[in-house]
């Protein structure tokens, strides 16, 4: 089954989004990196890595994580972009 292999990268996901959530931002973001241990070239993880690590100040790794995010997705980061600055 496929679909097992993905387990750990969503559990890992959740499990910093909710580290996020309660505040914990080193704890959430060791478990997105497990994610993307996982799973690399996930569009999703490399998003999250870049939005965790710009909340944290580490600018050069968001930058780094939002450019692997455009060049895995690019339609997706154009939306996900549009959106967020439309509400800004």
């Amino acid at each position: 089954m496929a679909h097992r292999k993905f387990a750990p990268v969503y559990a890992y996901l959740y499990d910093g989004e909710a580290e996020l959530t309660l505040g914990h931002q080193q704890n959430g973001l060791d478990a997105i990196l497990r994610a993307n241990s996982y799973f690399p070239d996930s569009s999703r993880v490399l998003g999250w890595l870049s939005a965790v690590y710009e909340v944290k100040g580490d600018s050069a790794n968001a930058a780094r994580f939002a450019a692997a995010f455009r060049s895995s997705s690019p339609v997706r980061a154009k939306q996900i972009l549009s959106f967020a600055f439309a509400k800004a």
